[in-house]
């Protein structure tokens, strides 16, 4: 396992926060007099990620995409996706919902940000870039997934995508000869 018992254990209240519809951090009262905006110090919160549409690397083989649109400015516990063959409830009634995470592979440059944003090991100083995890999938089966990140200020996931992958299934007829 890549995650110690403590990091699983947030990572499965992380999952089940952000898949829960109710609000499980009570939110703080707005102040009456905004402060001046020279004032307002930098905010931390949950980061927050965009799913991308996947790319198929060859037969079986599928890259999952997603951007990392802010790192909500904490160290990221997790980044990478939720991906699964199962409606969203089989997911939260399992008894190990964590066991639907797939960690990030690898970052890739995301073009929309100019060069001298880029930051130490290709990251962009604003928290801007894709990513992408690697998988490799049966044929013939609807999966679900969807970009997911935590720190320890929370977490967030971008909307769900489907892919389909095709089947190997071989007809009868494909293995006749072909007539002029």
């Amino acid at each position: 396992s890549r995650h110690s018992p403590t990091s699983r254990k947030f990572l499965l209240f992380s999952l089940l926060a952000t898949l829960w519809p109710f609000p499980v951090f009570a939110q703080k009262p707005q102040e009456t007099n905004p402060p001046h905006p020279n004032d307002i110090p930098q905010t931390l919160g949950p980061p927050l990620t965009k799913t991308l549409p996947h790319e198929q690397i060859d037969e079986g083989n599928y890259r999952l995409r997603g951007k990392l649109m802010d790192d909500g400015g904490d160290k990221m516990i997790f980044l990478g996706f939720i991906l699964s063959d199962k409606p969203l409830r089989e997911i939260l009634a399992s008894p190990d919902p964590s066991s639907f995470l797939i960690p990030m592979t690898s970052w890739e440059i995301d073009e929309s940000v100019s060069p001298s944003r880029i930051g130490q090991d290709g990251i962009p100083l604003n928290g801007v870039m894709n990513f992408y995890a690697d998988v490799q999938l049966e044929p013939g089966k609807l999966y679900y997934y969807w970009a997911f990140a935590a720190n320890a200020l929370g977490n967030t996931n971008g909307s769900p995508k489907k892919l389909k992958t095709p089947s190997d299934e071989v007809h009868w007829w494909s293995k006749d000869n072909l007539l002029a």
